[in-house]
């Protein structure tokens, strides 16, 4: 008779360990192992073996099967760990029971759960555990519109794997992070997050890759590098839905359809929105459906396809209430502005070009929002890591600590400065606004009485803007006040002042030079921008003009407002004598 040895607790334990830490890198393996665990402890009467096969068995099953099926391998493990007494598995089965309520958008009791776990005493857990509570935390409060919470526990999360050098949860949490920032728009903390993540998955195996990859090429089409993007598509996107979850696919499809659209091949990206589409309504996934019906919105309007372009984008529209990423409202809203000003209905493009406004105005402010966060979040994790070392770092940690809090601060003050800026440039073309004027124009007439030499105030006004607008759709009414915007800023000193002053108005400063010499210098520039061939999306234009108005300091007034008044008088009878013209004050 053949003798069956129990096998050893210590192989029990080191098995279930190496389940633990394959989950994000080979599931498949991990699954296995679960189950191998599970049967050699049950067979060897291991009590404190099996509750940690049975985690296992569920922590795969919560991300890649029915809910039901992870929920009955939780109960065992939870009525295994109380007989134990086993708090720390306790806990993970509450961090796995919440993963289980945020796949049924039961946020406020995987909340509870959640936050039971990371009050308890460290001394009932191990390090690690506190992670798969941090990044859940993170997710329902990114979900509620909880920016700033979010962020945090995504950051703690990050530190904390990143502090206990686990590279595999390190590429987790670095996704996750990449994927937050991306919806924020903060794209230039989106890719260094995603490209960090990504260079893990050249070193070994991440399940989620192609996600890391979807996502960073998704962060390359934002920024304007399709061909990055591209790279992506055709190396990292995986033929096999191994690993999937409902809406992968999707996703990826869609990604690789606004890639080659990005890159005018239309084709190619219209068969893959297609089965995009086809893909995400049988997962039942609205937020990759919306995706989908943008996209194909979008090629139809690159094909000249504009009713059926409009269609798509209506229909992308309904779903508004499933999307929780406003940026994907905001291509939406600026699709549908462009397809029905090039059907020729501008009261409809013009309302969807007023609602993509308010949005984008928005989102500027919530980016901006998040990007301080984001710095003031780091800043805090570095302090709270000085506070926890500080009594067993030496001198020499302690300096390098506070030389990574200096550059912490120096990153706060660089985004107040640069958010200081942003308050004074116009958003479209980039030239200061007329709240900067407003501030500066004081300041540089009070130099000019004390030196004693002129300064000219040029107040310009485009030419039958109007019609370009009613004409040619807004959007080349913008490109039209980019360019012209650009060849102010081209052609004046450095000394000189460019702002844009109202919708297609602009005010020029001129420090050091007469009212004759502005002239002059103001008719060059309606010389060159009447040269100038506009051109957008196949539309092009020549022969733009302008109507200018001059005043000279203080030969036609002594403030701001009299100046100002002056130029704007002349600017009028500019316009009066038959507009494309430069007229002096007085």
């Amino acid at each position: 008779m053949t003798s069956i040895f129990p096998p050893a607790a210590a192989e029990i334990d080191a098995l279930n360990e190496i389940a633990w830490a394959s989950q994000f890198t080979d599931p498949a393996r991990s699954h296995a192992l679960a189950h191998r665990c599970a049967a050699l402890a049950r067979q060897a009467g291991y009590a404190s073996g099996l509750p940690y096969a049975l985690l296992n068995q569920a922590f795969y099953e919560i991300r890649f099967c029915p809910t039901k099926q992870s929920e009955a391998a939780l109960r065992g493990a939870e009525a295994h760990f109380a007989a134990l007494g086993d708090r720390r598995g306790i806990l993970l089965v509450h961090s796995g029971r919440a993963g289980v309520l945020l796949k049924r958008n039961e946020f406020d009791a995987a909340e509870i759960l959640l936050e039971q776990v990371m009050q308890a005493p460290e001394h009932e857990r191990q390090p690690l555990d506190a992670y798969f509570a941090l990044y859940r935390l993170g997710y329902v409060h990114f979900h509620r519109g909880h920016v700033q919470e979010g962020l945090r526990y995504y950051y703690k999360a990050l530190a904390l794997v990143q502090r206990e050098r686990a590279t595999a949860l390190s590429c987790h949490a670095l996704s996750d992070l990449g994927s937050a920032q991306m919806e924020l728009a903060n794209y230039q903390e989106a890719r260094d997050l995603l490209e960090q993540a990504y260079e893990i998955c050249q070193t070994m195996p991440i399940c989620f890759a192609h996600l890391i990859a979807a996502n960073l090429a998704n962060v390359h089409l934002e920024m304007g590098n399709p061909t990055a993007a591209l790279q992506l598509v055709e190396n990292d996107f995986p033929l096999t839905d191994q690993f999937f979850q409902p809406g992968d696919r999707a996703f990826l499809l869609v990604v690789a359809a606004q890639t080659y659209a990005s890159l005018g091949r239309w084709q190619e990206a219209e068969q893959l929105a297609r089965q995009g589409l086809q893909r995400s309504r049988a997962d039942n996934h609205l937020e990759i459906t919306n995706q989908c019906l943008w996209m194909l919105g979008v090629i139809a309007h690159g094909i000249g396809q504009h009713a059926a372009a409009i269609d798509w984008l209506l229909e992308a529209e309904q779903g508004f209430g499933e999307i929780h990423n406003v940026f994907y409202v905001l291509h939406v809203y600026r699709a549908l502005a462009d397809a029905y000003a090039d059907a020729g209905q501008f009261e409809r493009a013009f309302h969807f070009l007023q609602l993509y406004q308010n949005r984008y105005e928005e989102s500027l402010g919530a980016s901006a929002k998040a990007r301080f966060f984001t710095l003031q979040i780091q800043h805090e994790l570095t302090q709270a890591e000085f506070e926890r070392d500080h009594a067993l770092q030496q001198k020499i940690q302690l300096e390098t600590l506070n030389a990574e809090l200096q550059r912490k601060m120096e990153e706060v003050e660089k985004l107040q400065a640069a958010l200081r800026d942003q308050a004074v440039h116009d958003s479209l073309t980039g030239l200061y606004n007329r709240r900067f004027l407003a501030e500066q124009i004081g300041p540089i007439l009070d130099h000019a009485q004390r030196g004693g030499y002129p300064v000219c105030v040029v107040l310009i006004d485009l030419d039958y803007f109007k019609r370009v607008n009613d004409t040619h759709g807004h959007g080349f009414g913008d490109q039209v006040l980019i360019e012209l915007a650009d060849l102010l800023r081209q052609q004046i000193r450095s000394s000189d002042l460019a702002v844009r002053y109202g919708g297609e108005e602009f005010c020029l400063l001129f420090p050091l030079a007469s009212a004759a010499d502005t002239r002059a210098r103001t008719e060059r520039l309606l010389e060159l921008f009447h040269s100038c061939a506009i051109a957008l999306c196949g539309k092009s234009m020549t022969g733009l003009t302008f109507s200018a108005g001059i005043a000279e300091f203080p030969l036609h007034g002594t403030t701001s407002d009299e100046l100002l008044q002056n130029a704007d008088a002349a600017l009028y009878r500019a316009k009066n004598q038959g507009r494309n013209r430069v007229l002096l004050a007085g």
